[in-house]
């Protein structure tokens, strides 16, 4: 019999089925996973890895959040309180404040105000007309480079705290960012190698905390207030109980679901420092700048150290009616002191606190509810602190909504880290549903198919409100015939366009397959927003009806046949079948959408009662989509890959200047040390003076280069130099140690041999082991007794005959060898058996009969002389 072979397709199909299920079924290396609430001013870090619940990831300093800011200088970055420090000198150098500018035009309002508040040089990107940054003659930076640095960095602190690799990261974000700022994070996580799980809305982050611990006996609503550096944000959360398919029966697990958002992007804790620092520097143009002929508003520096004094007023004012903002040297030498008051401080932002309910009443309207229908207003972030603020809360929903029970400054990034933890299934975590909603809502704009005569039509067809559920993918239907663009655009706002989307095969597919087509081809196109919010163009097919009547079977007649699949089956769309749970929209006019009904019905009913020889099938055609975006373009793949080239080449150049700083600054204490090691008392003792002046001389000579030339010496020098100093200092410092050590040494070692000479019972031990015992202590005592004459006959500045470490070696032998022979245990004696009573009769003996003297007590027998002796030694 000939055996036919399976097509060669088949084979592939089958290898690649049965690799994609044993892909699944490999359990996944067990790595460490982060989450980042990444902010204005500043940034959090929480981490899980196996065996070590949620915990905050402490940097360098131990502190548990990191500053937003880095410092470039001579091609070296410095992050955090380095980069802070170094600020108010290089004000040109340093980035801050980097989140309002990501995915923003130069233009843009809050860009202009950027340049404002800051001395750096922002100019308009040339190709992306976006903000960036000249630095210097050769580099220019992007804002996803500066942010891409700093997620390094917080990568790099997660590592070096967890002592394990970061696998991926939840970052957060503001619910209001649109598709150019989430790409414009998504690229900078990218450049810092970061694998981004999920963008995770920062309110729902902080939601997703307050859940974690928490058990709700019904619904609740809880409104979130975070009002941060940079932005205000309110969302109305509903917490409730699901039912979910757990095997073969449900199960009840916690639904969190985002009910409304509301926001003010521009109003934040840094507006209330800008403010404050214009208002201590028009006090300085008053007072003691009065008369320098400089500006204190055009000098870059003096703005930075107002800015940051400014910042630490406000944390003051927070819980004080008053302090003094006070900078030293702030210009041309001059000091500035001023007393200010929380009085002051309010008066300055008081327009500003009729926009602080804003973003609750937003979420209430929209909610259809009243704040008698909320728990709680859950505040969170630093620019809540302020007072005037708090009043304002407190009276729009009363004392007893206004809630703090949660961690205003970590539950965000906690938040982060648990919904990481949850997405990597490597943790076993309580499930909490998660129900987030777009903010911004997004159209279809496209244009109909030519006609011969009339003008094309533009329709608008809604694709994500702003009430669609993160994650939802939408099936558009276009009624063409030829290659088409559609546009996607937001519906709101200055509808900004997002992309352009161009598709093409379409024409060439008609051209072949048009003969064949008995009913108009139906375009269907998926287009996903994504849980992080960010939308992206899926597969797009062509369907068509065609005749294969008395054709062989088709590759997909086949594929179908080997699964199973029936003739029914086939004419569905594979598409449809693939993608569960997507909604479909047909991208048509009424009229249109009327004709396409009725051609379906007719091509349904002719293939229903035809000719008994036509057979339609459905065939199905990839077409290509080519986006193009639009508004604010992402970095392209070659910039990408240009800009990781650069940050390995900083990488290095950072590793260089760790490793030469702490190089130096261990020299530089070294030199310290030991110059005051050297005025010691037992130093002058155990060194000779021309060891001491030769120290002296060194010492001198190292610190004098170290001011001149260690700052540009590589680590390899500086590590030298200390290796020479050391081969100095240590003999005088054992000779030291020695002198200082060597009374106490003694007097253990001879309490030792005095114990030692305290032998041990006979009877437990031999005679030779004793008598090895004896001679150890023998020998330990007439070398102590040799070696301290010869100890004796040396000067203090030579190397001892009569050392610690031997001492120490001797008096140890001693004690281990009395330790094992007193620890031997004396077996025990063993019980004697009591004697057996005599038999009676009932006819009394005759010794019995003359006995005067009767007792109850039995006669005690005298022991033999050996177990009197062991008697009388287990006494003793």
């Amino acid at each position: 019999m000939r055996v036919l072979a399976r097509p060669h397709s088949l084979v592939l199909l089958f290898n690649s089925l049965l690799l994609a299920i044993l892909l699944l079924a490999t359990p996944p290396a067990s790595a460490s996973v982060i989450g980042i609430d990444y902010g204005a001013d500043w940034f959090k870090v929480s981490i899980v890895k196996p065996g070590v619940p949620l915990d905050i990831v402490l940097n360098v300093e131990s502190k548990r959040k990191t500053a937003a800011v880095v410092l470039i200088r001579d091609g070296v970055r410095q992050f955090s309180s380095d980069a802070v420090a170094l600020s108010t000198r290089f004000p040109q150098d340093t980035y801050a404040s980097l989140k309002n500018l990501l995915g923003k035009l130069y233009p843009d309002p809050l860009a202009a105000e950027y340049r404002k508040t800051f001395m750096n040089t922002m100019i308009e990107d040339p190709v992306r007309h976006t903000a960036s940054f000249t630095h210097d003659d050769d580099h220019t930076y992007s804002v996803e480079e500066l942010v891409g640095m700093q997620l390094a960095h917080a990568k790099a602190q997660a590592e070096a705290y967890g002592a394990e690799v970061v696998t991926g990261a939840v970052i957060t974000v503001p619910p209001y960012f649109n598709q150019f700022e989430r790409r414009a994070i998504l690229d900078a996580a990218e450049l810092a190698n970061l694998r981004v799980l999920l963008l995770l809305n920062e309110e729902t982050a902080v939601a997703l905390n307050y859940a974690m611990a928490r058990t709700f006996s019904g619904p609740q609503h809880h409104v979130f207030y975070d009002m941060g550096a940079a932005s205000t944000v309110a969302s109305l959360v509903k917490f409730h109980s699901i039912q979910v398919p757990s095997g073969k029966k449900n199960t009840t697990v916690l639904e969190l679901e985002v009910i409304a958002v509301g926001s003010d992007p521009s109003l934040g804790g840094h507006t209330v420092d800008v403010r404050l620092q214009h208002l201590m520097a028009a006090q300085f143009a008053k007072g003691p700048g009065k008369d320098l002929g400089v500006d204190v508003f055009e000098d870059s520096r003096a703005m930075a150290k107002l800015l940051k004094e400014a910042n630490r007023v406000k944390q003051i004012l927070s819980a004080n009616q008053e302090t003094f903002a006070s900078v030293e040297g702030l210009l041309l030498e001059k000091d500035f002191k001023m007393k200010i008051t929380r009085a002051t401080l309010e008066d300055i932002i008081k327009d500003l606190l009729p926009r602080v309910p804003g973003p609750v009443t937003t979420v209430l309207e929209e909610a259809g509810l009243k704040v008698a229908d909320i728990d709680s207003l859950v505040l969170v972030g630093g620019g809540v602190r302020i007072p005037s603020i708090q009043a304002v809360l407190k009276d729009l929903v009363g004392e007893s909504k206004l809630a703090q029970n949660v961690n205003g400054d970590e539950a965000a990034v906690l938040g982060a880290g648990f919904r990481a933890a949850g997405i990597s299934k490597q943790f076993r975590v309580r499930e909490i549903r998660i129900k987030d909603i777009n903010e911004l809502p997004v159209e279809v704009v496209y244009e109909s198919e030519p006609k011969e005569t009339g003008k094309a039509r533009t329709f608008h067809t809604t694709l994500f409100t702003e009430k669609t559920v993160l994650g939802a993918k939408k099936l558009m239907n276009f009624k063409r015939e030829s290659d088409f663009q559609f546009d996607l655009v937001y519906k709101t706002g200055d509808k900004s366009p997002i992309l352009t989307a161009t598709v093409s095969g379409l024409t060439a597919a008609m051209e072949k397959l048009k003969e064949q087509s008995a009913a108009p081809p139906k375009v269907k196109i998926l287009i996903e927003l994504s849980e992080s919010g960010v939308i992206s163009i899926g597969d797009a097919h062509v369907l068509f009806e065609v005749d294969q009547a008395g054709k062989n079977p088709s590759l997909k007649d086949t594929v179908l046949n080997f699964f199973g699949a029936t003739k029914k089956d086939a004419e569905k769309p594979l598409f449809l079948q693939i993608e569960d749970g997507v909604n479909e929209t047909k991208a048509d006019d009424s009229k249109t959408k009327e004709g396409s009904a009725s051609n379906e019905t007719e091509a349904a009913n002719s293939t229903a009662s035809g000719d008994a020889t036509k057979k339609l099938v459905v065939e199905k055609v990839k077409l290509n989509v080519t986006i193009a975006w639009k508004t604010v373009v992402p970095l392209s793949s070659e910039k990408k890959s240009d800009i990781k080239k650069a940050f390995a080449t900083m990488d290095a150049a950072d590793r260089l200047r760790r490793s030469h700083d702490e190089a130096r600054n261990t020299l530089e204490a070294f030199v310290y040390s030991f110059k005051e090691f050297l005025y010691d008392d037992d130093v002058e003792i155990v060194a000779t003076e021309a060891d001491r002046e030769a120290a002296k001389e060194k010492l001198d000579e190292t610190s004098d280069w170290l001011y001149e030339d260690g700052d540009q010496a590589p680590a390899d020098e500086l590590q030298k130099r200390l290796k020479a100093l050391q081969k100095l200092h240590a003999p005088i410092k054992r000779r030291r140690t020695e002198l200082r050590g060597r009374p106490d040494a003694i007097a253990a070692l001879e309490k030792s041999i005095a114990t030692a000479r305290v032998a041990p019972e006979a009877p437990l031990h031999s005679e030779k082991e004793l008598n090895d015992a004896l001679e150890l202590v023998h020998n330990a005592e007439a070398w102590l007794l040799r070696t301290q004459a010869e100890q004796a006959a040396l000067a203090a500045t030579a190397e001892p005959v009569l050392r610690l470490a031997d001492i120490a070696d001797r008096q140890s032998a001693i004690e281990a060898e009395v330790g094992r022979l007193v620890a031997r245990k004396r077996k025990p004696v063993p019980k004697k058996k009591p004697a057996a009573k005599p038999k009676t009769s009932a006819t009394p003996s005759a010794s019995q009969t003359t006995d005067p003297v009767k007792s109850d007590k039995p006669q005690a027998t005298p022991p033999p002389a050996a177990e009197t002796e062991g008697h009388a030694r287990e006494e003793l």
